[in-house]
């Protein structure tokens, strides 16, 4: 939170909506930026239920209450496409974010009165298309989108591009190099991943994976599910395909 922010009318507006302390309040916003940065970069919160952002920034009170209260102190702002936006996400965005969108080509989402709105100054991208043309679902923006690098959007931070390197080092090692193919069918089901649980989820799977000196990818196993080993003919006995999935990511090149 930029300094002084804690003063500003909305902050203190939003604190008496919810009844909690300023250190509470300054956590709820600073979460629900980052939040939205690492889920919805381009500043689409609203792809969430009111319970799965209250989730995401760790709210145990009402969810409804949450999001009402952020919508009349306007650090949110509704929207008939994507029910909720970040109040001047452009403003809070992370620098790493206004930079992936820049890659990608990407624009910020504004409220439908502000459709005509473009970007201005080096940290905000110019609209390709009108805004209505660009109104990207939850699986278009960070599954199927891809950045410069080569990564579904919702998968380019630093930390999955470590992993992911020694994902492909680990390959090597063991005498299977991914083929494009292989690699991208991985990346995509990575990032079916990271939307339902977090991209940390997705890099457990891979640190998993090279733990154990597996081939294929896994949903995360927690203590005494069994060794998830795999073996001749298949997968592991035990083996878990993640929550959601319609079958297991043990994809070999």
């Amino acid at each position: 939170m930029k300094l002084g922010g804690d003063r500003n009318p909305k902050f203190v507006r939003l604190m008496e909506l919810l009844g909690v302390s300023r250190p509470m309040t300054v956590g709820l916003l600073e979460l629900l930026w980052h939040a939205t940065a690492e889920f919805a970069p381009q500043g689409d919160i609203g792809r969430f239920d009111d319970r799965g952002i209250a989730k995401l920034i760790g709210w145990r009170g009402n969810p409804g209450r949450l999001v009402a209260a952020l919508v009349e102190a306007r650090w949110l702002d509704p929207d008939p496409t994507h029910r909720l936006l970040i109040h001047d996400w452009p403003a809070h965005a992370p620098a790493y974010v206004k930079k992936r969108l820049e890659r990608a080509d990407m624009p910020y989402f504004y409220p439908a009165a502000d459709n005509g709105r473009q970007g201005g100054g080096s940290c905000l991208p110019t609209l390709t298309k009108p805004y209505q043309d660009q109104a990207l679902t939850k699986t278009k923006t960070s599954v199927a989108k891809k950045t410069a690098t080569g990564f579904p959007i919702i998968l380019d931070t630093p930390a999955f591009q470590r992993v992911w390197a020694d994902w492909e080092r680990h390959r090597r090692e063991i005498h299977h190099a991914l083929k494009p193919t292989t690699r991208q069918r991985q990346l995509k089901k990575l990032a079916k991943v990271a939307e339902a649980s977090g991209v940390q989820e997705a890099v457990g799977m891979i640190e998993q994976s090279i733990e154990q000196g597996w081939q294929g990818l896994f949903a995360v196993k927690s203590k005494g599910a069994g060794d998830g080993r795999i073996r001749k003919g298949g997968r592991g006995a035990n083996e878990m395909p993640y929550a959601g999935a319609d079958q297991s990511i043990a994809l070999k090149g």
